[in-house]
């Protein structure tokens, strides 16, 4: 046997320009015979291609359904997760069939260009089976880039399934709140305000609390989940000032045979016709326009004002004085556990009317530029009075709070509604007053609810791995069927008969005993050293058979 050193590289080859000597006839030229690649030498794998991306078409479809609506399921309640779960599993699927044939095919094509070595079958085989083989291949010495890239696309085929399950995401999202707000009164609403104002007013006699909160909560009509938030906006409504102004008292003291010692207070300025005794709990008067001082600084906003006189129960006489004015108001608002919260943060009111004749017309308000930014305003805006709600309301305020409480044995008696001591506040009433004003108008604050629904959102970034997979695959598979056809190569991808039918050849047999060949492991070591090609043999009509060129030194229990 001649002497060769071991060759790790031994190829399979197709030799077709080789002369061979028949030993039955004189010496003939083996005709070259074309090996083309038919038209559907590579249907399988191509169809494979085109079905997966078929499944990716079809989740997308699906995503795009569900993107950003309320996810219930698919028919038969199947869950979204599962569907993807199918769908990553059927293009890994589809997309091993052309890695698998197309690593098995390098194969061949190794074979056919020169000696390789036989264990060459083995190695190719094994990528063609799955990761484990794609693995173990990036790490032989077979220099074969083809190779190399197939084992990389298969290897990241095991991530499409949970690259797709990233796609869902499921977020709650928001909507628009409304709240409630006012630039300008009507008639119907000045009617309207009769009966609501005087039952505040009627509300103020009860000591049990909570009339503001839920006067308030009347404007809270359009948070359904509770929880929501309002960027700073402005409303028109009422606002009122009160000052102390028991210095302006005068007090005369008398007896009386049956009641004992009398004191009676008066106001100096003599600007208002009330007066009080110590018998009576509480006295008031209500609008004088042109008497009180402290509503005419509100030029023309001013609605309307009044004093009160009270005696405590040390029976030292106390004086107030309140006007009430329209004005603008910036409110930050909230809902928070389905409570409306609200704070002014800015209050502004005009001391002179756009409209001159106030009596007749109406009354129109617009802050200056200087306001629009503590106010939110982003251009010129008109906060408008109807006149019938003008006339009405300082007349009806006037009435109410005009009267006198009295004690009679005890008791408390009133002749007209008022405000009482310790109950409530002209605080407390002008900001019932405004949340009226905000009431029954249409134009409203636009906020945003929180949590208003659980919508699936769909990651789309995520599908760009199944799509590169997909198209890696088939620039795999178009560089193996292209180096195909230029290496003249069959088309065997990674099938098994073309070892069956070939078999061992002759030199196998001659040097190698069945036993020996038994094992698995000698199987493995005599094919690492055995010199293989695959040739076309005289008489064989184009099949190719495998031979071997000699036997390398080393496996000295498979040599003679």
């Amino acid at each position: 046997m001649a002497s060769e050193e071991p060759n790790a590289t031994v190829s399979l080859a197709t030799d077709f320009d080789r002369r061979t000597e028949n030993k039955k006839g004189p010496q003939s030229t083996i005709r070259r015979t074309a090996l083309p690649v038919t038209h559907n030498a590579w249907l399988w794998e191509l169809l494979s291609l085109v079905l997966a991306v078929a499944s990716l078409v079809i989740v997308c479809v699906i995503l795009r359904t569900a993107d950003h609506h309320p996810f219930h399921g698919l028919p038969l309640q199947i869950k979204l997760t599962t569907a993807l779960s199918i769908l990553a599993n059927a293009i890994e699927a589809l997309v091993a069939v052309p890695l698998a044939a197309g690593l098995g095919q390098i194969m061949w094509i190794r074979y056919h260009q020169k000696h390789r070595a036989l264990n060459d079958i083995t190695m190719f085989d094994r990528a063609s089976r799955g990761p484990l083989g794609e693995f173990s291949i990036l790490f032989q010495r077979h220099k074969s880039m083809k190779a190399y890239f197939g084992a990389m696309v298969g290897l990241l085929t095991v991530g499409i399934g949970p690259f797709l399950q990233e796609t869902i995401d499921y977020v709650n999202v928001d909507g628009k709140a409304s709240l409630l707000r006012c630039e300008s009164t009507s008639f119907l609403m000045g009617q309207g305000m009769y009966n609501t104002f005087h039952g505040i007013i009627e509300s103020a006699k009860s000591p049990m609390g909570g009339i503001a909160d839920q006067n308030l909560q009347e404007l809270n009509t359009d948070c359904s989940t509770g929880k929501c938030t309002f960027p700073i906006f402005s409303s028109l409504g009422i606002c009122s000032s009160c000052g102390n102004i028991t210095g302006l008292l005068a007090e005369t003291c008398g007896t009386d045979a049956d009641t004992g010692t009398i004191c009676t207070a008066t106001f100096k300025d003599d600007n208002t016709d009330i007066w009080i005794d110590n018998h009576t709990v509480m006295n008031s008067i209500g609008y004088e326009y042109n008497g009180i001082p402290r509503l005419d600084a509100y030029g023309d906003s001013g609605i309307a004002a009044f004093r009160m006189l009270r005696y405590d129960y040390a029976h030292v006489a106390h004086a107030t004085e309140c006007a009430f004015f329209y004005c603008v108001r910036a409110y930050q608002s909230a809902v928070q556990n389905v409570v409306l919260q609200q704070n002014v943060t800015t209050t502004w009111f005009g001391t002179k009317s756009l409209v001159n004749d106030r009596l007749v017309d109406r009354l129109v308000f617009s802050p200056p530029r200087s306001t629009w930014e503590s106010l939110n305003l982003t251009e010129p805006t008109n906060f408008t009075i109807d006149s019938y709600t003008y006339e009405q309301v300082p007349q009806w305020i006037a009435g109410e709070l005009d009267g006198t409480v009295e004690e009679f044995g005890g008791t408390t008696t009133t002749n007209k509604v008022m405000i009482l001591s310790g109950i409530c506040s002209t605080t407390w009433l002008h900001r019932a007053l405004t949340r009226t004003l905000g009431c029954p108008t249409n134009i409203s604050a636009v906020g945003t609810i929180f949590d208003i629904a659980t919508v699936l959102e769909v990651q789309w970034r995520w599908l760009a791995f199944p799509a590169l997979v997909i198209t890696l695959t088939g620039a795999f598979l178009l560089w193996v069927m292209l180096d195909t056809q230029r290496n003249r190569a069959m088309v065997w991808k990674n099938r098994v008969l073309p070892l069956i039918f070939c078999g061992r050849n002759a030199e196998i047999d001659e040097f190698a005993n069945e036993k020996d060949l038994e094992d698995v492991d000698a199987m493995e070591l005599y094919a690492r050293n055995s010199m293989s090609s695959w040739s076309a043999m005289i008489g064989a009509s184009g099949i190719l058979r495998r031979r071997s060129d000699g036997i390398a030194r080393g496996v000295s229990s498979l040599t003679p």
